[in-house]
């Protein structure tokens, strides 16, 4: 009546899957980050669910204008992933910035003016003391009117350039695109 099929739990081909299957995991658990301009490691996790036509409000925290330049261009590239920006909107992304200089001096804040640069005689955000920094960055993105968080995100790089604006511009890209893939599997 029934036949008792042979176990498969010691075969070589499904070892093999396994194997496969473990490597992939800790792939997708340790992506690399993309950016050229600060390679290094991101972790996201969505821990609540996305209410539908996100727009995020991204309220970061400047003290002059290398940091009121940083912002505008971070936002500028959220929205080139895709990522609506408005001000108005319950959903707000936060940061948290670490820059530990290559001279191993620490500087954090809750937005990006991680360092002071001159813009007064320059219109560059170009600083010297960027390449071979570390950079930790911490995003959490809440929904103020539930009271709740639905995604969080770690980012750790080694900044390569000496071009704040420019490596602005790019965590804005690649921190939108995580929040785009989060967003459209509408964790």
């Amino acid at each position: 009546m029934f036949q008792k099929r042979p176990s498969r739990a010691n075969s070589p081909c499904n070892s093999r899957s396994l194997t496969l299957a473990a490597a992939f995991y800790l792939i997708l658990l340790v992506p690399a980050w993309s950016s050229s301009l600060c390679s290094g490691k991101y972790h996201d996790t969505a821990v609540g669910t996305w209410p539908p036509n996100v727009a995020l409000s991204v309220p970061l925290e400047t003290s002059g204008p290398a940091g009121d330049k940083r912002a505008s261009v971070f936002r500028s590239g959220l929205e080139q992933s895709g990522i609506r920006v408005d001000s108005k909107s319950p959903i707000r992304l936060q940061l948290i910035v670490s820059v530990a200089l290559s001279s191993s001096e620490e500087v954090v804040n809750s937005g990006l003016d991680w360092r002071r640069v001159d813009t007064a005689l320059s219109t560059s955000l170009k600083d010297p003391a960027l390449p071979g920094s570390s950079l930790s960055i911490t995003a959490v993105v809440s929904d103020d009117a539930e009271h709740r968080n639905i995604w969080a995100a770690t980012v750790h790089c080694i900044i390569k350039t000496d071009d704040s604006e420019a490596l602005a511009r790019d965590i804005g890209v690649d921190l939108g695109r995580l929040l785009a893939q989060s967003i459209s599997a509408g964790h």
